[in-house]
């Protein structure tokens, strides 16, 4: 790799990060951080769930690497370089995933870029959603969910590999929950330092395989590690946007109650500890002996150690000290005559239980089938991460603060509503929104009184120029991070 910033290493953020003086503009067009110089900005990413509807936040993905490349003057940056903490539900926690698994070759660089998780959605889409493998079982969907699950599993096993949640090369957060517990389930690389890798730290192909384990289309997920039995299902049931979620994360991050002492800049890393106290908040039910197996499984590389480690420290509701990029996967267009025109025609299952329009007149009549069919889970999903955008979008305003970007669709129609349709023209038909109504029209923003998705007034912005914006400062604080820790180090 060519050594743009000029240390001798590969070209990642662990490294020596590249001087920029820039001025950086922020996502409606004003100083970004000005006069916050003199503190650190946390920066998040954030991804919804919707199934293949993930081709969405994908695309975008894909625009905002290629600005950062630009910015960095290099090819070889990625996503991850620029965020502390990515956070994905369903399968956003995939994405969250590929972009953040360390490559084997060198466990501190990314193992996909952006545009190989583009063409991740293109081509398995239709391999893990299957049409034949629902439409042959007839009424047998009544009983079973409606895929089995095993291309999925094979696929993501295949892509992840062993990959453990404490070795990817930033910070993530993926919500799930355990239907045995019948609460969240939060992985996050904050919890696996707060209980110092005793707890869930799993390999992130069983994490994504749980949180996109969408009840009614794919089995729950079993599995176990040596302290405790998991049972997942989706994680968009509790919280299908994880922006809210990720910044309480960053908000609870704190050290492990041990004491360390490690051997900084040398071939190896000492680490002295107990075992964990059997009482306590971060108590587990281990023996010393367990605990000292657990840590010497726990060697990663002690760079990326030192990344994770160095997200700044923010409080409750200090907003100006996060920067927040958060991607929808869409939903459906609101206007009533198109809704009814699609759905009336929709499939043979949904015209025998009567709930092609939504609607009180028809929601009547609707018992447990009718409900759980569809709009039950479409009601969840989408009023679950309306009310996170609210609360952070309210949250943010409220401050004056510029630093929360939200890109949201409410354009979807037909096919592309529904998370499992794997057809090549429906995965065509959300490339060409994501490229055409998304990233080419006017930033949007919710209306915080009505819910729907309108212009941002005074800035005719497209989401292509909003993220152009993010990049440059990403950029910058990068830089402005680099001097900051250069200066506090003499």
């Amino acid at each position: 790799m060519e050594d743009h910033y000029g240390d001798g290493k590969s070209n990642n953020r662990k490294g020596k990060l590249p001087e920029n003086t820039d001025t950086t503009q922020n996502i409606d067009g004003g100083d970004v951080g000005k006069g916050k110089h003199d503190q650190k900005i946390v920066t998040i990413l954030s991804i919804d769930g919707g199934g293949v509807r993930g081709i969405i936040p994908a695309i975008i993905l894909e625009f905002l690497e290629k600005e950062l490349q630009k910015e960095a003057k290099d090819e070889n940056v990625r996503i991850a370089d620029y965020f502390d903490v990515i956070a994905g539900t369903s399968t956003g926690g995939l994405i969250t995933a590929m972009l953040t698994a360390p490559d084997k070759a060198n466990s501190d660089r990314p193992k996909f870029t952006a545009k190989q998780i583009v063409e991740f959605y293109r081509n398995e889409s239709i391999h893990i959603f299957p049409e034949k493998d629902w439409k042959k079982r007839g009424i047998d969907y009544l009983n079973k969910p409606k895929y089995n699950g095993k291309e999925l599993h094979k696929i993501i096993k295949n892509k992840l590999g062993e990959t453990k949640l404490s070795e990817t090369v930033t910070n993530v957060v993926i919500p799930t929950f355990d239907m045995k517990q019948i609460r969240p389930h939060i992985f996050s690389s904050f919890k696996v330092r707060r209980t110092n890798g005793v707890d869930a730290d799993v390999e992130l192909s069983d994490i994504c395989i749980g949180t996109t384990a969408a009840p009614t289309y794919l089995p729950p997920h079993y599995f176990k590690d040596d302290n405790r039995e998991f049972h997942l299902i989706d994680g968009g049931v509790i919280a299908n946007n994880p922006a809210l979620i990720a910044i309480c994360e960053v908000v609870l991050n704190r050290p492990p109650p041990q004491k360390r002492q490690e051997e900084i800049g040398s071939t190896s890393t000492v680490i002295t500890q107990d075992p964990p106290s059997s009482k306590g908040p971060y108590s587990v039910p281990v023996t010393a002996k367990e605990f000292k197996v657990q840590m010497e499984k726990k060697i990663i590389s002690e760079q990326t150690r030192k990344l994770k480690e160095a997200v700044p420290k923010v409080k409750p509701n200090e907003y100006d000290k996060i920067y927040m990029v958060s991607l929808g996967t869409g939903f459906r267009k609101r206007d009533e005559e198109v809704m009814d025109r699609r759905r009336m025609g929709q499939r043979w299952f949904e015209r025998l239980l009567g709930n092609e329009v939504y609607d009180e007149p028809n929601a009547r009549q609707w018992g447990i089938l009718a409900w759980g069919a569809g709009p039950i889970t479409e009601f969840t999903l989408d009023g679950s991460q309306d009310m996170v955008d609210y609360h952070l979008a309210s949250a943010f305003r409220a401050l004056h603060k510029s630093n929360y970007l939200r890109i949201q669709t409410n354009e979807l129609t037909g096919d592309m509503i529904d998370m499992d349709c794997a057809i090549e023209k429906n995965i065509c038909e959300l490339e060409n929104l994501a490229k055409k109504e998304i990233l080419d029209k006017p930033v949007k923003r919710m209306n915080l009184e009505t819910f729907e998705l309108e212009n941002v007034p005074d800035n005719s912005d497209t989401n292509e120029m909003a993220l152009t914006s993010v990049a440059k400062f990403l950029h910058k604080n990068r830089g402005d991070r680099a001097a900051k820790d250069k200066a506090e180090a003499n």
